[in-house]
């Protein structure tokens, strides 16, 4: 009898250990194979869809390569109408962009007014002398800021307040027309243009010249301090204090493809599909297509990366309680087979 019993405990004990050793490597649960089997088909549709579109995408760049036409910036060619032209070389405009208020006027691409005002900030750091782990401290400082500081959400606001709205705001001042040559740009173009040169302003320094041009009733308050505006004393400022500087882009290269309507260079359609290639550098069609394909581009290894985590996250949440239960399962057969 106790021989029987050992050997129905070990068999008991062999089929748990297999039991838990063949769950863990593989799981047969019905929603598990459903879920790996619904996310394998997203994915594969998300692969195919990915695929129809780059092929899609390279059809475009190889048509726009086969058919477009490099032309001199400095010469509009009427026999071009409606086709496909590339243009480089430098962008400018005979336009003036003018801040009225305060008395900048100059002719560039664009120029930039930033406002700042002197004010409170909080900072809350973890005091290391403090036994308490968890105890912060709360301290303030004056500082510059181009945002307006909420001082009524501060944890000791009543002795740290800031104005409540800066008298004056920054403000950008872009050119509507700008050329390549000969060859004005369309708006589509002006406004992607813009965009991305905005990381190309300078410093525009504020001259006694544009300070005489402020309004007489502003000159009572605004100092010209170090190329910059001051609203109050520039070396000692005090909270709401005001500075105004400027930024300017004069001028800056430009490669771009599209089509020739008049003078005028526009977006370039092909099935439906609107196409804008553009670049502040100075390059060749082939470079322009490069370029283009290299900011456009899908990558794959996303798509795949995005599907292991998906089956990684379901497993971490499903698998864990699927192996307790079936774990408790086979334990309480144990445990019921070794009282009988």
């Amino acid at each position: 009898m106790r021989n029987t019993i050992k050997s129905l405990f070990n068999s008991r004990l062999g089929n748990l250990i297999i039991n838990i050793l063949f769950l863990l490597l593989f799981p047969k649960r019905l929603i598990l194979i459903l879920v790996l089997a619904l996310l394998s088909l997203a994915f594969y549709t998300g692969i195919k869809d990915v695929f129809n579109e780059s092929q899609k995408f390279d059809e475009i760049t190889n048509s726009i390569l086969n058919s477009v036409l490099s032309v001199t910036y400095g010469y509009v060619d009427k026999r071009n109408e409606g086709l496909l032209i590339h243009v480089s070389g430098e962008a400018s405009t005979n336009e003036i962009l003018e801040d009225k208020l305060f008395g900048v006027k100059e002719g560039a691409l664009m120029l930039r007014r930033t406002v700042e005002m002197y004010q409170w900030h909080e900072k809350n750091v973890r005091d290391l002398n403090s036994e308490i782990t968890s105890n912060v401290k709360t301290t303030y400082y004056k500082d510059w800021s181009k945002n307006l500081i909420d001082s009524s959400k501060f944890k000791f606001s009543e002795k740290h307040k800031n104005p409540s709205k800066l008298p004056y705001k920054t403000k950008s001042f872009v050119a509507k027309d700008i050329s390549v040559g000969s060859f004005k740009l369309g708006k589509e173009y002006i406004k992607e243009y813009t965009s991305e040169i905005q990381k190309y302003y300078t410093p525009y320094n504020l001259t006694r010249d544009n300070y005489n041009k402020i309004d007489n009733r502003l000159k009572k308050y605004i100092k010209l301090n170090r190329n910059k505006y001051f609203y109050g004393t520039p070396l000692n400022p005090k909270i709401g204090s005001i500075r105004i500087s400027y930024d300017i882009v004069k001028m800056g290269n430009i490669s771009v493809i599209g089509t020739q309507k008049g003078d005028t260079i526009h977006s370039y359609t092909i099935n439906n599909e609107q196409i804008k290639l553009l670049n502040n550098r100075i390059l060749s069609p082939e470079e322009m297509i490069s370029h283009y394909k290299m900011k456009h581009s899908v990558d794959y290894s996303l798509l795949v990366v995005v599907y292991v985590s998906i089956i990684i996250i379901v497993a971490a949440i499903y698998l864990p309680s699927l192996v307790m239960n079936k774990f408790v399962k086979l334990i309480g057969q144990f445990i019921k087979t070794k009282k009988h």
